[in-house]
């Protein structure tokens, strides 16, 4: 339990898989909110078996089917690279003018 100022907060996790909160370069394909096609590089900010975060410059729409290439790095070096596929779960305008995109995985495939 975490206090803050005068009341007392729960604070908890709903995710069913532990997270990854390491950024990682990607690369998103897929239909921008304006329905034109997207293929752009991103940012993944936090990913785990069934979903991800990442940071795009393009608006992506609620429900958008995605495929995310992530390049993974152990210890500062060059790993695996997944291929991930899945739908767009919340979207958002950040302050910098990028967007955020949470999307639940559906299938993924190391390459």
């Amino acid at each position: 339990m975490e206090f803050a100022g005068n009341r007392a907060e729960l604070a908890f996790d709903r995710r069913a898989k532990p997270r990854i909160s390491e950024s990682f370069p990607a690369k998103m394909r897929g239909v921008a909110a304006g329905g034109q096609t997207l293929s752009e590089s991103c940012v993944v900010d936090n990913m785990s078996a069934t979903g991800l975060y990442a940071r795009c410059q393009h608006a992506i729409s609620l429900g958008t089917d995605l495929e995310v290439v992530v390049q993974l790095f152990v210890e500062g070096e060059t790993g695996s690279t997944v291929e991930t596929t899945g739908k767009a779960i919340r979207v958002e305008r950040l302050r910098d003018g990028s967007h955020g995109v949470a999307m639940v995985i559906s299938r993924h495939k190391f390459l």
